[in-house]
């Protein structure tokens, strides 16, 4: 289980605090998250130009893979170490990512969702700051800086690691986590937003004393919804068709999410039923998908009992 030392900032809303354009020394715009000289920006540079000493002093690399970099290491905000994750982009794997600099990365992007998520009382890490080089020779790269959530671990290792059949409060837990997923695909939904990944290692489960808490972390699958029949079905066949391996999951556990939250739209109610029934023909259909290209990507390599997530 992943704990932190580090004083925190409360992460249940932006605390007051006003989000401000700045500019980086030598190039680089962006957002960060309080008054002027709340983060060394000259630190943010020096990360941006030898992202490796984002491993240096106290460092953790988290993540590594296709010019991202991620690592949680204390971060000093507005006076006080905080322990945050720091997520570092480029974009040179090809010649045509050169092209990416003429639009958005996701590091702002990932920072303006952060904001209205929260403002709406969706449960995410606070973003503390995001910047962005693009333009001219150099390939586009960005860097993403948000709190990191003490006591916490992403809902795949909750399931199989730390939430034991044989405990007391076994279904009790279930039912949490059930109420908090359906709680944050209808906030979504009323913002106008859905979540095409939301897979479940894009939500992490924080043990506190109330109960297990949820986080909806990396969101870079968040769009605006559109013409999407669904939030809620589409959102939640995803999130199964990922947890289908899990034997301690049940039919009734999917089911009481769309109990949760259809009982609150009087207008759905008479239909939640035959909805799950095609929820949860979506989410086996999609996981046969993923076994299927899975196969075919890595033939001769599958293990006896190998899950794919």
């Amino acid at each position: 289980m992943n704990q932190s030392q580090s004083e925190s900032v409360s992460t249940r809303d932006s605390g007051g605090l006003e989000s401000r354009r700045i500019r980086l020394p030598g190039g680089g715009a962006g957002y960060a998250l309080g008054p002027e000289g709340s983060v060394n920006l000259a630190m943010v540079k020096a990360w941006l130009d030898r992202p490796d000493r984002l491993a240096e002093s106290g460092g953790e690399i988290l993540k590594t893979d296709r010019g991202t970099l991620v690592v949680r290491r204390p971060v000093e905000f507005a006076g006080r170490a905080v322990e945050c994750v720091v997520k570092f982009q480029r974009y040179d794997r090809r010649p045509a990512d050169r092209l990416r600099g003429l639009f958005a990365l996701r590091a702002v992007s990932g920072f303006r969702q952060a904001f209205h998520l929260l403002n709406a009382g969706i449960p995410t890490p606070r973003a503390l700051l995001a910047v962005e080089q693009r333009g001219g020779f150099r390939y586009p790269q960005s860097l993403l800086i948000t709190e990191y959530i003490p006591d916490s671990i992403h809902l795949y290792g909750y399931l199989r690691d730390y939430l034991d059949p044989i405990c007391p409060s076994f279904a009790r837990i279930k039912h949490s986590l059930a109420a908090q997923v359906a709680s944050v695909f209808l906030g979504l939904d009323k913002l106008g937003r859905r979540h095409r990944d939301a897979k479940p290692s894009n939500w992490l489960v924080q043990t506190t004393p109330d109960g297990p808490r949820l986080w909806l972390i990396d969101l870079d699958g968040i769009r605006a919804k559109g013409l999407s029949a669904s939030v809620v079905s589409d959102g939640l066949a995803q999130l199964a068709s990922k947890l289908l391996w899990s034997p301690i999951l049940y039919r009734t556990d999917y089911f009481r999410v769309f109990q949760s939250c259809f009982e609150s739209d009087p207008k759905n109610h008479r239909e939640w039923k035959s909805r799950f029934g095609r929820t949860a023909r979506l989410a086996v259909a999609r996981r046969v998908q993923t076994l299927a290209e899975t196969m075919l990507s890595q033939p001769g390599h599958l293990r006896q009992g190998q899950v794919h997530a």
